[in-house]
Formats: C-alpha cells, sequence, structure tokens
C-alpha cells in the first residue's frame, strides 16, 4: 500500500500539469519543473533518508514522510503562482514521497532472506497499480471539486501512510549499531557506516556505466508520465482519455513487473543485464512512435508495449544492482544511483517543455526521450566489455607482480684433513632484485 499510494502520487502529476497549465496560462516547459522539481526530489534526497533510518527506524522514516508529503499536497491547494507550486508541490512533497517511496520498496530487503527478487518485484509492482488507480480519481476529483479541493483529499489519502508505516516489522540488526545507550565495538559501527560513505564505488567502470544508463533512463521517465497527458490533449482527445492512458500504462506496468519477478525467481540461469538491457530497448522504441499517429487505439497499443517492458525493467534494475555491486555496496550504490536518477527526472520534463516551447508540438520531445531510454539498454550492452576490460587488467597485474620470497641452502663439507664444515646460504627474491647471504652454521 505505500507503493501504492507514492507511486501514484509520484507518476500521476501529469494530470494536474494540465491544469496549472490552464489555470496559470503557462508554457508546458515553464509548468513541467513542478513535476520534474517533484520527481527529482524523490530521489536527490534519498540519502537522507538513509541518515533518519539510522537515527532512529524505517518505521519513523516513513512516518515523518508521510506527514511532510500530506502537508505539501495541503498546501499547494492554495498556490497563486508556478514559484509556489514549485516550493510546495516539488520540493516540499518531494521530500515526503522520496521517504516513503524509496524507504518502503528497501526495507523489503530486510525481510527476506529466500525469494528476494520475487519479494521486491512484487513489491515495486505497487507503484504500477498506484499509476492505474490515480490518474483516472484525479481526474474525477477535479471535475467535481477542481484541482485545489482534489489536492487536498489526496493530501488526506497520503496520511494513511502513516497507518501503514506504523505495522512494519523493525528490522533490528540495522538499528542496534546506531542505537547511542549500547555499547558495541567501534570496527562494528565502523562497518554499518561504510555502507552508506563508500565512494570508492564512484571509481569503478562498472558504476560508471549503471549511473550513466540510470541518467538516460530518468530523463525519459519524467518526459512520458509528466507530459503525456498534456500530449493527449494536443492530439484533440480530450483530458480523461489522457488520464486513462495512464492507467493503461500502469496496469501493463504492473503487470509486466509481476511476471518478471516470478520469471527471474524460477528461471535462475537467466541473465539479468540482458533482460533489463533489451526491455529498456523496446520501451524506448515504443516511447519514440508516439508522435507518428494520433490514434486513441495506437496508444492504446503503445501504452501496453511501453508499460509492459518498463515494468519489466524497473524490476530488473535492483536485482542487477545487487548482482553487479554484491551486498556490501549495494546500500552506496543504491544511494549514487539515485542521485542520478534525481539529475534525469529534474531536467527531463523542463527539457521535453523546452523542445515543445520551440516546435510547438510534443514529437521532437517524445522521440528524443524515446532515444535516451533505448541508451538506457544500449549503454548496459557495453558493460560485457568493460567488465572484460577490468577482468584482464587484474589478470595482467597477478602476473606482472613479484611475491618476495627466501630460499635457504644448507651444505655440509668435509675437507682432506677430516675437518666438517657446515655453511647456510639464504637467497632473497624481492621487488628490487635478487640478494645472496652466505654464513656458517
Amino acid at each position: 500500500m505505500l507503493q501504492i499510494i507514492s507511486g501514484g502520487i509520484l507518476l500521476g502529476v501529469g494530470v494536474f500539469i494540465v491544469e496549472f497549465i490552464a489555470t496559470f496560462d503557462a508554457e508546458p516547459g515553464a509548468v513541467a519543473w513542478i513535476g520534474s522539481i517533484n520527481a527529482g526530489f524523490t530521489f536527490l534526497v534519498a540519502p537522507f533518508g538513509s541518515i533518519l533510518v539510522n537515527r532512529y527506524s524505517y518505521r519513523v522514516a516513513i512516518f515523518i514522510g508521510a506527514i511532510v508529503a500530506s502537508i505539501g499536497l495541503v498546501a499547494s491547494a492554495f498556490g497563486d503562482s508556478i514559484f509556489y507550486l514549485c516550493i510546495t508541490y516539488g520540493v516540499i512533497t518531494g521530500f515526503g514521497i522520496c521517504l516513503v517511496y524509496n524507504l518502503s520498496m528497501i526495507v523489503v530487503g530486510f525481510y527476506f532472506d529466500k525469494r528476494r527478487s520475487l519479494a521486491i518485484g512484487l513489491t515495486v509492482s505497487g507503484t504500477g497499480v498506484g499509476s492505474l488507480i490515480f490518474p483516472p480519481l484525479y481526474r474525477l476529483l477535479i471535475e467535481y471539486y477542481a484541482w485545489r479541493g482534489a489536492l487536498i483529499i489526496t493530501g488526506g489519502i497520503c496520511l494513511h501512510c502513516c497507518i501503514f508505516a506504523s505495522l512494519l516489522k523493525p528490522v533490528h540488526y540495522l538499528q542496534k549499531p546506531f542505537r547511542r545507550k549500547r555499547n558495541f565495538p567501534p570496527e562494528e559501527r565502523r562497518s554499518w557506516s561504510k555502507q552508506f560513505t563508500d565512494v570508492s564505488i564512484l571509481i569503478e567502470s562498472k558504476f560508471c556505466v549503471f549511473f550513466l544508463s540510470n541518467v538516460f533512463w530518468a530523463l525519459a521517465s519524467s518526459t512520458f508520465y509528466v507530459l503525456l497527458p498534456d500530449f493527449v490533449m494536443e492530439a484533440g482527445l480530450g483530458k480523461m482519455k489522457g488520464a486513462w492512458l495512464v492507467s493503461i500504462t500502469g496496469l501493463c506496468s504492473t503487470t509486466g513487473r509481476a511476471l518478471t519477478a516470478v520469471f527471474m525467481n524460477t528461471v535462475t540461469s537467466v541473465d539479468i543485464l540482458h533482460v533489463y538491457s533489451a526491455t529498456a530497448v523496446v520501451a524506448g522504441v515504443a516511447m519514440a512512435l508516439f508522435p507518428v499517429e494520433q490514434s486513441f487505439s495506437v496508444y492504446v497499443v503503445l501504452c501496453m508495449i511501453f508499460g509492459a517492458f518498463y515494468g519489466a525493467m524497473v524490476t530488473a534494475m535492483p536485482v542487477l544492482a545487487a548482482n553487479l555491486f554484491g551486498l556490501e555496496k549495494l546500500t552506496s550504490a543504491f544511494c549514487f544511483l539515485m542521485i542520478a536518477n534525481g539529475i534525469g527526472f529534474l531536467l527531463g520534463s523542463p527539457f521535453a517543455g523546452w523542445l515543445y516551447s520551440l516546435t510547438k508540438n510534443y514529437t521532437i520531445a517524445f522521440i528524443v526521450n524515446g532515444i535516451c531510454l533505448a541508451c538506457t539498454g544500449l549503454v548496459m550492452y557495453t558493460l560485457h566489455v568493460v567488465m572484460c576490460i577490468d577482468q584482464h587488467s587484474s589478470c595482467c597485474k597477478s602476473a606482472n607482480k613479484k611475491e618476495p620470497m627466501t630460499v635457504a641452502v644448507e651444505t655440509h663439507v668435509t675437507s682432506e684433513n677430516g675437518v666438517s664444515m657446515q655453511t647456510k646460504t639464504t637467497i632473497h627474491y624481492g621487488s628490487e632484485g635478487v640478494s645472496v647471504r652466505q654464513g656458517g652454521v
């Protein structure tokens, strides 16, 4: 339920964007900053969530996030300018959703030792359910109560996350090292702290590739969910059909996530990298084809394809990260990857809005962002080459490295007059060369 509510609020912002454009008579590029800041903060401030978890617990951190997000949504109902909404809906609501969305996904991994991939996959499927439910719900609330009333009601819905957060089982072994009233060895404290501050991962070539891939993914994702309703309305299909297309995408995304989770759990020999890369390419092609034909039936088919493969890609992403970086560096990897996602989400929608201002339509924006999403998978295909190069370099370093070695040889010699002598010769092989030392025993 935490994923359903937070994911629905995060991905349903496009319905409100249409109303903001009409109310403030602003360009889509300017209004898009509201949704992009909201999504950007959801990922950029993710490391701050780790601080709250370390100081308190997952339960308390998610509880705080639900209250902050609700305050931001209710305050947005009184907005009188784009700048005001950027602060309330973008910054405040985005920060609260960050705590609820990210932490509710991470905490599941600590509850399961077996079938962890299946558990995480089913959990992130909640985001797809949220994107299925919330856009039509927003449209219905706006028709009856206008967008200001809809935001107040959404703030009340968000408060329900406090109830679900209270039901979370505490993760004691994660909290123990950070409780001040208990004594733990310094080595144990440092090992836990290092999980959140390990910057050595930034110089790993495979992480740099994954980081770039995540930036491309976030750029394309923000454009699709934020601007799709306005794109459909520009095509003359009406506001309600735009909301339904987002819901259809959410339904297929949920199905794709669940099926991918079951598939990865059943077929353990599958290469997760191929699953992630191939699904990203297909989803990118589907997105780029949106401007080709302005027909609702065509849009439905493309939304189904995009949603199914996009959901599969999102499900494979955390599993792939765990396989690439291991459990020891997984937390640090996620923190830095969230920053990559935040950069992409923050810049994606305004960039698409800027392209709209230049061309007065969304054709170029959707094509460019579809290419970006396809690049998400294409970039990851280079990871095989990068990992082979790293492995070859490691082998060469091991082969060229001379380990120091010492050999001692004892000799026993008897002279002609019957005197027995015993000598010892020590030969040392090191990086500085060979040294020989001889002496009696």
